[in-house]
């Protein structure tokens, strides 16, 4: 037997395989690197035939994510009765968009309700009243459920409507989130009537079940993480985020 020829033979071989075990862990590696677009585009494609319209980008992916313990919380209803009365507080030079926002905010902290999670959300004007919103922000992410809204009338504050889970605790416990592209085909499973939906948003938040919450009770209860899916402009669905 020819050994320095079979030793060539065998070098050539090994040489061969390598060649195409990083060809093919190259074409691989460029799949995976196209895989978030792929997945996207296969999930618009399976909307459309749902006759579900994504008129909106697809979010990002978030990291791990806590739950929050939350707790209803109430105001002194003898100091906001008070501070309604405070021309000083309650009188507007003007209302334009910086004054509101000024002057609400005066009223939130003489009425002890001005906490970090606390923050202005918008501003909604008709020919009679303007409304200024704010909403419950748990590290950047909104707390549903809560909300604070000021009714403005002839350039005075003239009520304030207030419902608001206090977050009392992060878990130190935190869970992978699953992806937009996942809660939106979790969404179609659940809306299986024929008619057109059109997302018009999808968004991050922190949940409570309604159903379970005790309305203006002192009982702690726990804020989710879970995908808002606005649709039809008014609609709203809430898709679990954290992955069981």
């Amino acid at each position: 037997m020819d050994w320095t020829k079979a030793k060539n033979i065998l070098i050539m071989a090994l040489l061969l395989t390598n060649i195409f075990l990083i060809g093919t862990y190259l074409i691989q590696s460029e799949d995976w690197s196209n895989s978030d677009g792929k997945m996207e585009q296969v999930t618009i494609d399976l909307l459309k035939d749902k006759n579900i319209i994504l008129n909106t980008n697809m979010p990002d992916e978030y990291q791990k994510m806590p739950k929050v313990t939350v707790q209803y919380d109430t105001i002194d209803k003898t100091l906001y009765e008070a501070l309604l009365l405070d021309d000083a507080i309650c009188s507007l030079p003007n209302v334009d968009d910086v004054t509101l926002k000024t002057s609400t905010e005066t009223f939130l902290k003489e009425c002890k309700i001005f906490t970090k999670n606390v923050a202005f959300d918008k501003i909604q004007r008709t020919e009679d009243m303007i409304s200024v919103r704010y909403r419950n922000l748990v590290d950047g992410i909104p707390l549903e459920s809560s909300y604070i809204i000021f009714t403005i009338s002839d350039a005075r504050i003239v009520s304030m409507d207030r419902y608001w889970l206090n977050p009392v605790e992060l878990s130190d416990t935190k869970k992978s989130v699953i992806p937009a592209s996942v809660a939106l085909l979790r969404f179609m499973k659940e809306e299986e009537s024929p008619d057109e939906k059109v997302v018009d948003e999808i968004s991050m938040v922190y949940w409570v079940d309604s159903s379970s919450y005790e309305v203006e009770s002192f009982v702690s209860d726990t804020a989710f993480p879970a995908w808002k899916i606005s649709y039809n402009h008014g609609k709203i669905s809430y898709i679990p985020a954290w992955e069981q």
